[in-house]
């Protein structure tokens, strides 16, 4: 009994000092980024890197996750302070300019990446997550399925490979226009639409596919009620959005905070002379996001029930499961039966 004891309280000790060590970091670069913005967008794509569970572009040295982001962060800070007494030139940028790139940032910066990177891993990665949930490749033939905040329309090209029958892909009028125009997919209509307000009929898609989507809306409780509105009784709603908790998620949020104080190009232009691969865009991504919600577990899940559905399954993953204090809830990826 008193061991167990011993085991709790140095965990929460240990959970404590990398929080306390997390505030210092962070504190930190709030100041470094008024003058050397530069060294702040470097030093985060070290520590983001280190808060993944892999890196398939630099390898870990230790794949112990609490050790790894410990040692990191006691690193970087030890960084950061030396850095800060290096004398630095002014460097101001333009609000406007930072304003401008965070209402661009979804629709004219990231779907053409998206398109053009990564999707045969994320392809593959997105049929594994079905699969584990219930759902196989046949499933998809002759279905009606809306692919709503299609963004590049990835997942609509998945769907169309399928032998779907239709697929309805929705996102807003920029997107829409601008980087689907010439977009050509099989079965693939694209429409201007908003996935809180959707223009269609009660119960007519055999399929929903919301795939990180919500969680850059204002509100996700109206998102699945009007999500769950036009799926047909029978049919499935494929729902991902970000969970909350742990040292990941508000890291996350600093991150978001810090990057409103620099362009989306200057980052990108730091970017090329460190030689970042393009492929690693989720850094921009997650750091230029203008909503980015989180959400536990538990409130999500009593938002579900609340609503009229069959069934709901969540897809596990053990390495989140078992490393709480760093990802806490990790993704919550749910296939919904209505």
């Amino acid at each position: 009994m008193i061991k167990n004891k011993l085991i709790i309280n140095s965990s929460q000790n240990n959970k404590q000092l990398l929080q306390k060590e997390l505030d210092i970091f962070f504190k930190l670069l709030n100041i470094l980024v008024k003058t050397k913005p530069y060294l702040v967008v470097i030093v985060l794509h070290e520590y983001f890197r280190n808060l993944y569970p892999d890196d398939t572009f630099l390898k870990f040295s230790e794949n112990n996750h609490k050790k790894r982001i410990t040692k990191t962060l006691k690193q970087l800070i030890k960084f950061v302070k030396i850095s800060s007494k290096i004398k630095s030139y002014n460097i101001k940028f333009k609000k406007e300019l930072v304003h401008k790139n965070l209402i661009e940032k979804n629709d004219l910066v990231f779907s053409k990446i998206f398109l053009a990177h990564e999707n045969k891993i994320h392809n593959k990665k997105y049929l594994n997550n079905l699969k584990n949930l219930g759902l196989n490749k046949r499933y998809f033939k002759n279905k009606y399925i809306l692919d709503a905040g299609t963004g590049a329309g990835r997942h609509a090209k998945i769907f169309s490979s399928l032998s779907a029958r239709k697929i309805i892909a929705v996102d807003n009028k920029l997107t829409i226009k601008k980087n689907l125009k010439e977009t050509k997919i099989k079965n693939v209509i694209y429409k201007e639409g908003n996935v809180l307000n959707l223009k269609f009929r009660k119960s007519v898609f055999d399929f929903v596919n919301c795939y990180g989507v919500l969680h850059h809306t204002s509100t996700i409780d109206k998102g699945i009620q009007e999500l769950l509105r036009v799926l047909k009784k029978g049919g499935y709603l494929l729902l991902y959005i970000y969970g909350r908790g742990g040292i990941y998620w508000k890291s996350r949020k600093e991150m978001n905070k810090i990057f409103r104080n620099i362009p989306q190009n200057y980052t990108r232009k730091i970017f090329e002379i460190i030689n970042v691969p393009k492929e690693r865009f989720i850094f921009e991504d997650c750091w230029y996001a203008p909503i980015e919600t989180y959400t536990y577990k538990k409130k999500l899940e009593k938002i579900l029930i609340g609503h009229k559905i069959d069934s709901f399954k969540r897809l596990i993953n053990k390495t989140f499961e078992k490393n709480k204090n760093i990802w806490g809830d990790g993704e919550l990826i749910y296939l919904i039966k209505k």
